[in-house]
């Protein structure tokens, strides 16, 4: 039996006007950002609208069972999570205000209508340090390091 995707009709952005504090499930949600491109420079609000500062290492939880952040690809590159040109700085600021939420991935939604792309970035917390993951690649995909799968490495010489 397959897993049940469970998409909020309500985005965070509303969540924030409407000043829910917790959203209660069974498992994990999936949540859109519900702000465009334009009011990104606004992020910090929303996230002052749930009671988190910045400064502070304090947690709200809004998702008790964990939550994924679902943006488009452009919202995406805007934010600084996915494209060309990562900004770390930024990037690392958004997933510890992410993570005091309890959102625990960013799915980031690229493509048409006909071909949906998801590229999933989990959120690892280590030591108060909240870190995004690098996105799951499928073996044999990228070919750096796939020669070490071939059924004769054992019997190969090593140069060095």
């Amino acid at each position: 039996m397959a897993a049940q995707v469970k998409l909020l009709n309500t985005s965070l952005k509303a969540m924030s006007d409407l000043g829910v504090d917790k959203v209660h499930a069974s498992d994990m949600v999936y949540v859109k950002l519900g702000i465009t491109e334009s009011e990104l420079a606004g992020m910090h609000d929303l996230f002052s609208a749930f009671g988190l500062d910045s400064n502070s290492d304090a947690p709200h939880k809004l998702f008790d069972k964990g939550a994924g952040l679902v943006l488009d690809d452009a919202t995406a590159k805007a934010m600084g999570i996915a494209g060309d040109q990562v900004d770390e700085a930024k990037v690392a600021d958004l997933v510890k205000q992410l993570s005091k939420l309890g959102i625990t991935e960013v799915d980031v939604v690229s493509g048409n209508e006909a071909a949906h792309k998801v590229d999933v970035y989990h959120i690892d917390i280590v030591a108060q340090t909240p870190v995004l993951a690098t996105p799951v690649e499928l073996l044999g995909v990228s070919d750096d390091l796939s020669h070490v799968f071939d059924p004769d490495i054992l019997s190969k010489t090593i140069k060095h």
